[in-house]
């Protein structure tokens, strides 16, 4: 039973926490479900800051039209519809302050100027906001292509846990019915002295049952020398997060499987964890 035992443990420790000690599926910067959190982030703030931008552009924009000759039809119409937008824009970003309002206002004030000087240096003003709205924009675009790169990366990560889980399932009906029929061995070995017809199916059961536990038990053995032998390979290549693997280690297996690590890591040319 102690054999079952080990190689339950082992497998499931194999199986639920081996893999990510390895360079190739350790990742210190986060899961891809963390890494699109911040994706999201960085997409949120970017499209604030072309609200923003547009806010800003609408307000102008008004300011501009409130030049305009009043009996014009059209300039009406788009009184109208900045107005309305710059309402709902105010409302979802916040009214800006009366200082911010005045500064727009007066570069409006000289792009309109009559005064040739007063709006030569006003429309390089202008270029070099166009210039930080088109940055603006450049950067939302930036987010919503990383965005969707993080969630593809977030669909695979998904199939590949899915995979992960169905392995655990398998392995822990697998172990279950091991142990069950190592169980069952026992129950007929001990009853095949009082009642020796159990002879036959002691034998048979204990012949299926222990080369399959001895397999398991080996496999088990071999999956810790290789998890030690990948630790061996951290230590040398990512020795900055050696030490979080180790307590990793320490905290899913037993003293055991500890020395057993241990040793192989050794033996591949690591320092002992």
């Amino acid at each position: 039973m102690r054999r079952i035992l080990l190689a339950s443990s082992v497998a499931l420790v194999l199986l639920l926490v081996g893999c990510s000690i390895f360079p190739s599926g350790w990742r210190p910067f986060g899961t891809p479900l963390t890494q699109e959190k911040k994706v999201q982030a960085k997409e949120d703030a970017a499209k604030n800051d072309v609200l923003k931008g547009a806010q800003e552009d609408v307000h102008k924009a008004n300011t501009a039209l409130e030049s305009a000759p009043a009996d014009n039809r059209s300039v009406q119409v788009a009184k109208d519809f900045t107005g309305e937008a710059q309402a709902l824009l105010d409302q979802a970003n916040g009214a800006p302050t009366a200082g911010v309002q005045t500064q727009w206002h007066d570069i409006v004030a000289r792009l309109l100027s009559v005064d040739t000087t007063i709006r030569v240096k006003a429309e390089a003003e202008r270029r070099s906001d166009a210039e930080r709205m088109g940055g603006v924009a450049d950067r939302l675009a930036d987010a919503v292509g990383a965005k969707e790169k993080a969630e593809a990366k977030v669909r695979d990560y998904a199939v590949k846990n899915e995979h992960l889980a169905d392995l655990v399932r398998k392995a822990a009906w697998i172990l279950g019915i091991l142990a069950a029929f190592w169980l069952l061995g026992q129950l007929l070995s001990i009853g095949s002295r009082f009642t020796p017809a159990l002879a036959g199916a002691s034998k048979l059961i204990n012949g299926v049952v222990a080369p399959a536990v001895s397999f398991a038990a080996h496999r088990a053995e071999e999956g810790l020398v290789r998890v030690g032998r990948g630790l061996a390979e951290v230590r040398q290549k990512l020795p900055q997060v050696a030490e979080q693997v180790v307590g990793l280690i320490d905290a899913h297996a037993d003293a055991d499987h500890q020395a057993i690590i241990s040793k192989a890591a050794t033996e591949a040319g690591g320092p002992p964890p």
